[in-house]
């Protein structure tokens, strides 16, 4: 079973933070999560939520703002929102995965998310994308075949596993609350790996190795500790 660190050591260090992300590959972490979404002036950065408040110092939609203006926002313990290409350029250092979660956009601004997004990649050699939204991921699967696409969910259904098996997507990660030994089976019979969000206590990630789930997120780096020693 794969543990990937949801949003780095989200529990250690602020969220999508490059402290958060560093944490976690120190502590052992060789796949990491974090969420890409854009700003009014298109660049591609690291944050979860549409607003700002929860995260970071500032007031209002991440979309409303320009990156000169989000860029002097504090993340948290005086970190910065990250951009896009400052994660991908410090996960080469480190020969480390990052599973990047492109945040839900409107149907309109699917293809300038996609193509500002695969601006920042030279290569894809250590990048998965996931989404919510599959058009998102088909747009991705259309410009740029070669790369690893994970559907993500809160509900599974037959037709969630049969879209995904439909743009070639490797994984289908979802929600604790839906999964299930019928629904692991199910797409693992269609060719696929199941992973499961968000686990952070080690009796719930053991009944999920039995129900043989491939890979977990965590904010708990203690599950990670645990599997490596």
């Amino acid at each position: 079973m794969i543990i990937i660190a949801h949003r780095g050591a989200s529990l250690d260090a602020p969220e999508n933070t490059i402290k958060a992300f560093e944490s976690a590959y120190q502590q052992g972490a060789r796949v990491i999560e974090c969420d890409i979404a854009l700003s009014k002036d298109n660049v591609p950065l690291i944050i979860h939520d549409d607003s700002l408040e929860r995260t970071t110092n500032g007031n209002g939609f991440v979309r409303d703002f320009f990156w000169s203006e989000l860029s002097g926002l504090d993340a948290g313990f005086g970190c910065k929102i990250p951009r896009l290409d400052e994660v991908i350029a410090w996960s080469k250092c480190r020969n480390l995965k990052v599973n990047y979660e492109i945040k839900a956009v409107s149907s309109d601004c699917v293809g300038i998310t996609i193509d500002s997004i695969l601006s920042c990649f030279d290569d894809f050699g250590l990048a998965i994308f996931s989404s919510f939204q599959l058009e998102l991921l088909e747009q991705l699967r259309i410009k740029q075949p070669q790369v690893v696409l994970h559907a993500l969910s809160m509900e599974c259904s037959d037709d969630l596993i049969y879209k995904a098996q439909r743009i070639a997507c490797q994984q289908i990660n979802l929600s604790i609350s839906s999964c299930s030994p019928y629904w692991i089976d199910k797409i693992h019979s269609m060719g696929m790996k199941v992973g499961v969000f968000t686990v952070n206590h080690s009796p719930l990630r053991d009944k999920l190795g039995e129900w043989r789930v491939d890979a977990i997120f965590t904010d708990n780096m203690q599950l990670l500790a645990q599997a490596n020693n």
